[in-house]
This record gives structure tokens, C-alpha cells and sequence, in this order.
């Protein structure tokens, strides 16, 4: 299991959990104090020679070194005379784009024992979820005593946003009685989350590192066309109870 956070509460690290092909029933559990089930978090893949993925870091007060290396490669294709190298370092600089997804704490009902997990899940769920949300006849969705458990069906031979479909469960729920006094106090994203520094990042895209934030494997659903990293593109926020739709770059 990849952790890449360290959760402020007292339930210990959190592991990060991957959808079965078939029909996974979880249960979504969100902190008191955040006003949405989720954060919007954004993945570099395929990061240096080890192809691992980081955590972007760019935002308003940071910079991100593999951003800025994607956008040197960029820069660079431009430059390069070769047709055939050109293309090498702009697809290199796509695949290591910052993707986005939406980091939330979750029981998986079908490991109970495993406790609250992270997944990161993909834009589509997180669409569908609001969906339910959006309807005051399925009440909070979230709720310890009367939430909803929530059907991921997952088909890794499916292309695009045909990978998942959910569902809420037409009963209203309590949250496993062993899960509930964690359930109370999950993991803060907000406080809990790791980032590296700029040189961390640099070190380990060299190869000359090894870091402690990595990420679970890239899902392979609703990848876009490629399109030119755009340096100055301000980092996408999420207003409370509503995702962001698709990928992100940044440069």
C-alpha cells in the first residue's frame, strides 16, 4: 500500500486503498471540520528514471520542480531541429503531466478490518457522487448513523468514464460499529498531506533520492488528448461539493 499521508488523528498512517474489477461497496467518511468529502490533489506519473509518481507541489507559495521540468521540455521540443527528438521530449513532458484527482477517507465494507483508507479517486466518481449529493432526497450521503454505503463498480477492460459507475444504496446506514469512533475523527486531508521540497523533487527525478510520497498506480480513465503545458495556468480549485472535470497540467 502507498502512503502519502500522515493523518492527524489517532487512527495511525493511512494506507490507500484501489478498486477490485466488480462491484466494491464502500462507505464515505469526511472530517467535521471540512466542508467537502474530498481535496482535489494533483499526481505527476512516470517521474525520473524510476517512473514513479510525486505529488505536485505548485500552487500560490511553491513551485513545483517536475512542473518546471515538464515545461523545459516543452521549451526545449520547440527548439530541437530533430522532428523525431521533438516529439520524444514533448510526449515525455505529457507523460509526466499533474493529473488530477480528489483524495477522500473511505471504509471499504468488504474489508471492514482494514479501518478508514484514502483512495484517490477519479473525476468520474466524483461527478457521479455529486449527482446524489445535489438531491435533498438522498439526504447526507455521509452521515455516521444515516449515510449511505455507495456502490463502485469497476471494469479495468472499460475505456474512459465507462471504468466506473456508482451508485448510492436506496437505505440509509450507519457506519460499521467497529468504524465508528474513527468514523467520528478520521484523518484531516487538509492537515495530513505531504509534499516535497523543490530539491527533494529535483534529487529524485535525478535518481539521486528516494521519497516517501508516493502515490498509488495512474488510472487509465478519461485520459485526454495532449495539449501543449501551459506555465502560466493557475493551479484549479474545487468549491465545496462540487469536482472539477478532467486533467490538469502544470508547468
Amino acid at each position: 500500500m502507498s502512503k502519502r499521508y500522515s493523518p492527524s488523528s489517532s487512527s495511525g498512517e493511512l494506507t490507500w486503498w484501489k478498486p477490485k474489477n466488480g462491484t466494491n461497496t464502500i462507505r464515505i467518511v469526511k472530517s467535521p471540520n471540512n466542508k467537502e468529502a474530498w481535496i482535489e490533489v494533483f499526481n505527476h506519473w512516470k517521474v525520473g528514471s524510476s517512473r514513479r509518481p510525486l505529488l505536485c507541489t505548485a500552487d500560490d507559495k511553491r513551485d513545483c520542480f517536475v512542473c518546471d521540468k515538464c515545461f523545459e521540455l516543452q521549451e526545449e521540443a520547440k527548439t530541437t531541429k530533430s522532428e523525431k527528438d521533438a516529439q520524444s521530449l514533448s510526449d515525455k513532458a505529457y507523460e509526466m503531466r499533474a493529473q488530477s484527482r480528489f483524495a477522500i477517507c473511505m471504509i471499504d465494507l468488504n474489508n471492514v478490518a482494514a479501518g478508514i483508507q484514502g483512495w484517490d479517486a477519479p473525476t468520474t466518481v466524483v461527478k457521479k457522487l455529486t449527482a446524489f449529493m445535489i438531491n435533498s432526497e438522498w439526504g447526507d450521503l455521509f452521515s455516521i448513523e444515516e449515510g449511505r454505503n455507495i456502490d463502485i463498480a469497476y471494469d479495468s477492460s472499460a475505456e474512459g468514464t465507462d471504468m466506473y459507475s456508482v451508485m448510492a444504496s436506496p437505505k440509509q446506514s450507519p457506519v460499521p460499529e467497529e468504524c465508528k469512533e474513527a468514523a467520528k475523527n478520521p484523518p484531516d486531508l487538509y492537515k495530513s498531506k505531504y509534499t516535497m521540497s523543490y530539491e527533494e523533487q529535483k534529487n529524485t527525478y535525478l535518481g539521486a533520492a528516494q521519497a516517501s510520497n508516493t502515490a498509488p498506480p495512474p488510472d487509465t480513465s478519461e485520459a485526454p488528448a495532449p495539449v501543449p503545458v501551459d506555465k502560466t495556468t493557475p493551479p484549479a480549485t474545487v468549491p465545496p461539493g462540487a469536482p472539477t472535470g478532467g486533467v490538469n497540467l502544470r508547468s
